[in-house]
């Protein structure tokens, strides 16, 4: 039979190994609440990182929308330099021309002019 001394002593390695349960019982807690806390901070971020993407999607698309506009602006500058070169090459010509037909009438104002004076001499 046991004696009452081991029986307190078993009373007390039992009492002890109880108040260390309860110990690991909070640490065990207090980590379950920092998981929780992790798991709200990672939803969070989560949030905050689809929030970013479709912020970058919409940025994403105003710039594909612009580049479509500046291409469309460039083709326009390129059909109206075109243009505008052909019309400064149809005028070059054409003061040529004007050029070319104010000697001719020069000349023959110049012969009228020698003309005119040869009669009256």
């Amino acid at each position: 039979m046991m004696g009452n001394n081991e029986v307190n002593m078993i009373l007390q390695a039992i009492k002890e190994l109880s108040d260390k349960v309860d110990e690991n019982h909070g640490s065990i807690k207090q980590l379950s609440k920092k998981v929780d806390d992790n798991q709200s901070s990672i939803k969070q971020l989560s949030k905050k990182v689809d929030d970013n993407q479709s912020s970058i999607n919409q940025l994403s698309k105003k710039v594909d929308a612009n580049q479509s506009s500046i291409n469309q602006l460039s083709k326009k500058v390129d059909d109206n330099h075109a243009e505008l070169t052909k019309r400064m090459d149809n005028m070059e010509d054409k003061m040529d021309y004007i050029q070319h037909k104010l000697i001719d009438h020069d000349k023959e104002i110049f012969k009228l002019k020698r003309k005119a004076l040869n009669h009256t001499r």
